[in-house]
């Protein structure tokens, strides 16, 4: 079209109508809006995901800044951590009589049980037990262990430690470092999850498929990791260091001091005491500390203050007072005289 009206020599300000022109522009506008409304509303759908996994997490934190009592929440975490240490430690899809035993209580005592729990696995257990039996029972002590090692912490400090409150600051402790993480974690894969659509898949569905994986995965690990530090945490008392004692001042010294003092004072002569400065008038302004003549001072006759006098020979500043004494400034005095 553009050389179709370069060899007709149309002039530039002239109005180009044709139904073909028409067309084109708004075939070419459609498809550009249409590209533009995808991109925005993809960017929705991505922010959609992460809004939420932010209400999610924000409502569970909000619950533990309102003093919401968490220590049940902290008793429903323990069975999970124990199936995961035991899914490390054993073969969980063979029968418990398979399972090392001493290799389970040394992982369960490492990382699992409080220093109140003295429950030890044999080898008669496990031959009778199923998976789900194990897990329950194992659960059921480390509960009763936990339950005692806060009974414990309450008498030693005389109830000055809330163990409560430690859990409350365990798990927002936990919240905040890895929601960080995860943050930064769905970030870097919003950027390269345009790459998935040359593998015939929607970036949109894929990014909430991992979203949503990365997401689970990091509410275990708060939870692991919560749980683990209340299980085998301790409160130990930091001693504080013993302040110096005050040397006591020998009652000897201090009166041969005072004696020496006084002995000395008595020998020097009595020095005349200066003389009194004049005082300054009472009619006597004062400024700067000084006493002025009432002929450096302006005068107040009438109520109204004498305005200052400028020297006519002096080049006045549109500013200053005018010379002729008025008190106005020279700009709305004489200046436009003196300049007609």
């Amino acid at each position: 079209m553009k050389q179709l009206y370069n060899v007709f020599k149309i002039e530039e300000d002239q109005c180009l109508q044709s139904r073909m022109l028409s067309r084109s522009v708004e075939n070419a506008q459609k498809a550009i809006e249409g590209r533009n409304f995808g991109i925005r509303k993809h960017t929705l759908q991505y922010d959609e995901v992460m809004n939420e996994q932010r209400k999610t997490i924000y409502g569970e934190r909000m619950k533990v800044l309102k003093g919401e009592d968490v220590h049940s929440q902290m008793l429903k975490f323990i069975p999970d951590f124990i199936a995961k240490v035991v899914g490390e430690t054993v073969n969980t899809e063979a029968l418990p009589e398979k399972w090392d035993e001493n290799a389970l209580n040394e992982a369960l005592q490492t990382r699992v049980y409080p220093d109140e729990c003295e429950f030890v696995i044999t080898r008669e257990m496990l031959e009778k037990w199923d998976y789900d039996y194990a897990i329950d029972k194992i659960s059921q002590e480390v509960i009763k262990a936990y339950e005692q090692k806060i009974d414990n912490i309450y008498e030693e400090t005389g109830g000055q430690v809330d163990y409560h409150q430690i859990e409350r600051n365990e798990l927002l402790r936990g919240v905040d470092r890895n929601w960080i993480d995860h943050i930064d974690a769905m970030d870097q894969l919003r950027k390269g999850i345009g790459l998935r659509g040359y593998a015939q898949q929607d970036p949109v569905i894929a990014y909430k498929q991992e979203g949503f994986q990365m997401f689970d995965e990091m509410i275990d690990r708060i939870q692991t990791n919560t749980i683990s530090r209340l299980l085998k945490g301790r409160i130990v008392r930091i001693p504080q260091a013993p302040r110096a004692p005050i040397a006591p001042v020998n009652q000897g010294v201090a009166a041969r001091a005072q004696q020496i003092a006084s002995e000395k004072s008595a020998a020097q002569p009595a020095q005349p005491a200066p003389a009194p400065a004049p005082a300054p008038a009472q009619n006597a302004p004062m400024i700067g500390g000084a006493p002025q003549s009432p002929a450096n001072l302006m005068t107040n006759i009438g109520g109204k203050a004498q305005p200052k006098t400028v020297d006519k020979q002096a080049k006045a500043g549109r500013n200053d007072p005018c010379p002729c004494g008025s008190g106005k400034k020279y700009k709305d005095c004489c200046y436009w005289n003196d300049h007609k």
